[in-house]
């Protein structure tokens, strides 16, 4: 058995052959990769067509999206609708993988659902599903004819709008089980907080009562070293008084002797000035005595008997002249 190539599928592109209204840049390796036109969402008769910048495709969601190109199955060969790795990697995953039988002209689609935990973005460039064409051994007897695109269409529609929103209907479970969650999540905040609080009072006691013992250890050590240390001072005062102030004391008497012996010296020294003094003021004395002996000696001579005569009168020194 073999499968037609990239080669074989451009050429027949070229003819306009096995797909229509394709781009020869399609065709990979051993298959055609097919581009998104419209989307169709489970549970709705509305038509997306699919343009920039794309249609997302909600976790759980269910879509049904045609192809922009339309296949020509020639009678002697089969096609192979599978899924690609891109949108498999991103979580959709493609229902409808199938053959393509003998003869089938007309559009095809894929039927996604979205099992991943993100929105996946279909844009017109995505490559949705391949075909790969392999030969049989001759024309098959029964063959698919041509599909009109608008009945085509009409029945993708109807098909989707029956169809449920969700893969098996997960969405509708989900408000459910989101509600379930949430409050699954308050009950175990409650118990944490609950476990935290408990926690937070066994440590605040052992710690209070840690606290009293040691500090109690505390001023007990304290108070015996204050105790121990007033009696040690108290001894050391007592042992001071007793060496020292007798010290002190004859110390003290001999600075009151040595007061004593240089105010003795002091009065001695004043003593002796005044008596010098004395000393002094005598033989001062003495001198003036002389003097005054001396004068009253020199005015006796200078006194006249009183039988004289007149005596010449002295010349006065100041003027020049006689006085009388």
């Amino acid at each position: 058995m073999s499968v037609l190539s990239d080669k074989t599928l451009k050429g027949r592109i070229a003819k306009k052959e096995v797909i229509l209204g394709g781009n020869a840049d399609g065709a990979k390796h051993c298959s055609y990769e097919f581009t998104a036109a419209l989307m169709v969402r489970g549970g709705s008769g509305s038509v997306e067509s699919i343009v920039e910048p794309g249609a997302p495709i909600e976790p759980a969601q269910l879509v049904w999206i045609r192809a922009r190109e339309m296949i020509s199955v020639p009678p002697n060969m089969v096609g192979l609708w599978i899924q690609t790795q891109t949108l498999a990697r991103q979580g959709l995953l493609l229902l409808n993988i199938s053959l393509v039988e003998p003869g089938y002209e007309g559009p095809l689609s894929a039927v996604f659902v979205n099992f991943g935990r993100k929105r996946v973005i279909v844009s017109p460039g995505t490559k949705i599903a391949k075909v790969m064409f392999l030969p049989l051994d001759g024309e098959a007897l029964n063959q698919v004819g041509v599909s009109d695109s608008k009945l085509y269409d009409t029945g993708l529609v109807d098909t989707a709008s029956n169809a449920p929103g969700s893969f098996l209907q997960l969405e509708s479970f989900l408000p459910n089980i989101e509600e379930k969650a949430k409050a699954k999540l308050e009950a175990i905040d409650a118990e944490i907080k609950r476990s935290v609080d408990d926690i937070v009072r066994q440590t605040r006691s052992t710690l209070k009562e840690d606290l009293q013992s040691d500090l109690k250890g505390t001023l007990l050590k304290w108070g015996g070293g204050i105790a121990f240390g007033f009696v040690i001072g108290c001894a050391l005062v007592w042992l001071w008084i007793c060496t020292y102030l007798p010290r002190l004391a004859a110390q003290y008497s001999g600075v009151e002797e040595l007061a004593r012996k240089a105010a003795v010296i002091q009065q001695a020294e004043t003593i002796g000035g005044l008596s010098k003094q004395i000393r002094d003021l005598t033989t001062e004395l003495d001198s003036l005595k002389g003097q005054i002996g001396a004068l009253k000696a020199s005015e006796k001579t200078r006194q006249v008997p009183a039988n004289t005569s007149r005596v010449a009168p002295l010349p006065d020194t100041d003027t020049g002249t006689s006085s009388q």
